[in-house]
This record gives structure tokens, sequence and C-alpha cells, in this order.
């Protein structure tokens, strides 16, 4: 039970944000990306990072919706060390 709660506490008091953007066809749908968004919240955690998720319907990527604008994404090579976290923490790459 002590790990737990030392788990919690770290959770709560992680300040450094990480965001994230996911994009899919289904992210209206409550469970249809539960094991990425699992995956994305474990590796913030073991980073010490309060993850941020942005879920964006690739619907409105279509030509159509050009004009639209995303967000700035900063910090690209902080973005790709934590995807190979969450790669190398469920063994995807050696």
């Amino acid at each position: 039970m002590k790990k737990w709660r030392q788990l919690a506490i770290k959770s709560e008091r992680n300040a450094r944000e990480v965001k994230i953007a996911l994009v899919g066809k289904y992210v209206a749908l409550e469970d249809a990306y539960v094991s990425v968004v699992k995956a994305l919240k474990h590796s913030a955690l073991a980073v010490n990072r309060k993850l941020v998720l942005n879920f964006i319907d690739s619907e409105n990527l279509q030509p159509r919706m050009q004009a639209w604008v995303l967000p700035p994404v900063e910090n690209l090579e902080a973005i790709f060390r934590f995807v190979k976290i969450v790669y190398k923490l469920y063994s995807i790459i050696p």
C-alpha cells in the first residue's frame, strides 16, 4: 500500500507538462484509444511529467479543412526522447 501511495503522490506533484496531440478517426469513442492513453500516462509518470493529451479528429484534417492550423509543437527533440521511452517501456524497440 505504501508504494501505491508514493506513486499517487508522485503523480499529483508533477508540475512540468508534456503535451501530446493524438490524431485518430475514433477520438469521439471513449475506449477507442484506451491502451495508447494508458501507455502515454505511464510514460509521462516515468519521466516525472504531467500528461496533457489533446484528441484531434482526423476528419478535421481533410483537404476541406486545410486552413485550420494545429497548435505549435514545441521542443520536438524532447518529444522524440519521450516516445523512445514509451517504446522501450513496452519492449517495442531494442
